[in-house]
């Protein structure tokens, strides 16, 4: 009884002047009125309830609610108290839903937070064309020099029945989704043209003139028996 009015006023004094059209009226609850006072969480109540209200565009009702604290009744004309679910007043273009969370608390807790609704941007994502400049070669491994030709000649099939396919996409899935075996040639091109140049110089080399690149594996050493 004893801070609320001194709250309201402050309050009244922040956000209304003379100018102030009657009908912007600013909402006034509490979640103490339905879950209680939960004492040291109180403020992470308000924070939950305060960002849900945002979230779903409603603001939750007072519970309880029957008589105003005669104190607060000189100012109570620029405040409601609403007593049911109320949908959140219309914004302005460029506005955004907002809300303040007060925190004062007898044993000295002085917080006022403001909150403000999360309105997600639309991702910004530049559009790469087939013919835009590759920069990563397409890396195929294979267990022998001829699975290795059979491997880029299939994938070579592929881009000629689909040209439009991104080169971008088929370099990633080629370098972290593919095994990497002892037999390896790395393809590289700038565009579509070039690259499938390649794979048909390649595709029409016999599999034992091929230059690869061969790894040999070292056979794994014994620790302990």
């Amino acid at each position: 009884k004893a801070g609320d009015p001194q709250e309201a006023t402050a309050i009244y004094g922040a956000f209304f002047t003379k100018e102030t059209e009657p009908e912007q009226k600013l909402l006034v609850s509490s979640v103490k009125t339905h879950i209680g006072h939960t004492e040291g969480a109180a403020g992470v109540a308000s924070i939950i309830s305060t960002s849900m209200a945002l979230q779903h565009g409603q603001i939750f009702p007072n519970m309880h609610f029957n008589q105003l604290n005669p104190d607060i009744l000189p100012l109570y004309g620029a405040f409601e108290v609403p007593t049911s679910v109320k949908e959140w007043p219309a914004l302005k273009p460029g506005q955004v839903r907002r809300a303040s969370v007060n925190s004062f608390g007898f044993g000295g807790t002085n917080t006022h937070a403001i909150l403000d609704a999360y309105i997600p941007s639309e991702p910004k994502c530049r559009e790469l064309s087939r013919s835009s400049t590759l920069y990563t070669p397409l890396l195929f491994s294979a267990s022998s020099a001829t699975s290795l030709k059979e491997m880029i000649s299939m994938h070579l099939d592929y881009l000629l029945e689909n040209p439009e396919t991104s080169l971008r996409d088929l370099a990633w899935t080629l370098q972290h989704h593919r095994s990497t075996l002892v037999f390896r040639k790395a393809i590289t091109g700038s565009d579509y043209e070039k690259i499938v140049g390649g794979m048909q110089s390649i595709v029409s080399t016999e599999p034992a003139e091929l230059k690869t690149r061969f790894t040999q594996f070292s056979e794994p050493r014994i620790l302990a028996v």
